[in-house]
């Protein structure tokens, strides 16, 4: 039941020209009132901002997540001064930071925190790492530790140690 029919049926069922009402969503009520002056033609309005569901779709998935939470902080912060294509770009480097890093989805920000007082979405998201497009981590990279050892040092070695195999050593072994 909408809450223009749950004011008309408190009204049927007082028989009063006027009713007191505690607590009712206001937009709600308006937004049908509207609706049904135009004959019901009217398209209900979105809950979100074009800017805000740009940014949602940005986001990268995590599980929990409260859209509805998420625009609060977005609409906290947009009346604090920030702006939307600053939160825009802001999501657009956190959501290339969590893929270049693998970050597992529990460890995703939420995104009310991401858009809450701590303004998440101005800070720097640089990969440590470059995203490697599905290569193994360290691809590319010269090897860590000495550098491999030549045949003439491998000799020199063998000779120490008296190894067969290498000339001017006669050993038994």
């Amino acid at each position: 039941m909408s809450a223009y029919d749950t004011l008309l049926a408190a009204m049927d069922a007082t028989k009063m020209d006027q009713v007191i009402v505690m607590r009712i969503d206001l937009a709600e009520l308006l937004a049908e009132v509207d609706s049904l002056r135009t004959g019901g033609a009217t398209k209900p309005a979105t809950k979100y901002s074009a800017e805000f569901e740009e940014a949602w779709t940005l986001y990268p998935a995590r599980p929990g997540a409260s859209k509805a939470a998420a625009f609060k902080a977005w609409s906290a912060r947009l009346k604090a001064g920030a702006t939307a294509l600053e939160m825009i770009a802001g999501t657009a480097k956190y959501a290339a930071y969590v893929k270049a890093e693998r970050t597992e989805a529990h460890f995703i920000k939420q995104a009310a925190t991401f858009y809450g007082p701590g303004e998440h979405f101005s800070a720097d998201w640089t990969p440590r790492r470059p995203d490697t497009g599905g290569q193994l981590a360290g691809a590319g990279r010269p090897p860590r530790g000495p550098a491999p050892e030549t045949d003439d040092e491998r000799a020199a070695r063998r000779s120490r140690w008296g190894i067969p195999g290498v000339e001017g050593n006669d050993a038994p072994y």
